[in-house]
C-alpha cells in the first residue's frame, strides 16, 4: 500500500521521501485533495490560552473530509470533539513524531498483509468445498 504526506500551506521545507510541499491552495482545491486524504494532522505548539482552547476551522474540514485527525492533546477544545465522537486522537507533542511514523508503518505493513491473507482468491476453493458439503 503507498503512502505519502502532502503538507498544505507554507511551512518551513525539509526534504523527506515521500513528503510533498503543496503550498496555499484555494478552498476548493484543498478539500478535493482533502477528500483523498486518510489523515489530518493538527501537530503545533500550544504556547497560550487561545491556542489550547481554540477549534481551527482545519479540525471541521478533516471532519467534512472524512479524516482521522491525529492533534496535539494539549488543544482541548479540539480534544473534547475528538473523544465525543471518535475521530482521531489526541497525542503528546514529543510522542508526535515517532507516532505518526508508527502510523504509516502500520498503514503499508499491516493492511499489506491482511489484503494478502483476507482476500476472496485465498479462501475461494475452501468456502466452495463447504458449500457443496452443506448442499450436498
Amino acid at each position: 500500500m503507498n503512502w505519502r504526506v502532502q503538507v498544505i500551506g507554507n511551512i518551513p521545507r525539509k526534504k523527506i521521501e515521500k513528503v510533498e510541499y503543496v503550498g496555499y491552495l484555494k478552498k476548493v482545491e484543498y478539500m478535493k485533495l482533502l477528500e483523498k486524504a486518510s489523515i489530518g494532522l493538527l501537530y503545533y505548539n500550544v504556547p497560550n490560552k487561545s491556542y489550547k482552547y481554540s477549534c481551527p476551522n482545519k479540525m471541521s474540514d478533516y471532519i467534512q473530509a472524512g479524516c482521522f485527525v491525529l492533534a496535539n492533546k494539549d488543544l482541548k477544545n479540539v480534544c473534547n470533539i475528538i473523544q465525543k465522537y471518535s475521530v482521531g486522537i489526541g497525542l503528546d507533542l514529543q510522542e508526535f513524531e515517532h507516532r505518526l511514523s508508527l502510523v504509516f508503518w502500520i498503514n503499508e505493513n499491516s493492511f499489506k498483509q491482511a489484503q494478502e491473507n483476507l482476500s476472496w482468491e485465498k479462501y475461494e476453493k475452501r468456502l466452495l468445498n463447504i458449500y457443496k458439503e452443506v448442499m450436498l
